[in-house]
């Protein structure tokens, strides 16, 4: 009896996680209004997928960056930059950042590329 409600825990963990999209994805040549969602729509900006991951109530625990330039002061209301040397990007508990991704069209496989 007690692996019949481990594997229920298991199913249900899993089929939550899929749901909330615990990956977010940046690219910084994304098309504007990414929802963060897969790489076909990623964020174009660092600190938006940081907003996101911090709004979501723990619900992400990753962010996948592709190769690219981000800057602290970009984001999706402002693409240009504020210019200001005071902006950083704050890091969020229990959210890991991985880059080097080689985003393609169509996206490609591999360790870095999912």
């Amino acid at each position: 009896m007690l692996h019949r409600h481990c594997l229920i825990v298991t199913v249900v963990a899993a089929v939550s996680c899929i749901a909330r999209g615990n990956t977010i994805f940046v690219d910084d040549d994304a098309p504007p209004g990414g929802d963060g969602l897969s790489w076909n729509t990623a964020f174009r900006f660092l600190q938006d997928a940081l907003a996101d991951a911090g709004s979501s109530g723990g619900a992400s625990t990753e962010i996948r960056i592709g190769q690219g330039r981000y800057q602290p002061d970009r984001t999706e209301t402002d693409p240009g930059g504020t210019g200001s040397p005071e902006v950083a990007f704050r890091l969020i508990d229990g959210v890991a950042l991985r880059g080097g991704y080689a985003v393609t069209c169509p996206p490609a496989t591999g360790p870095r590329s999912e």
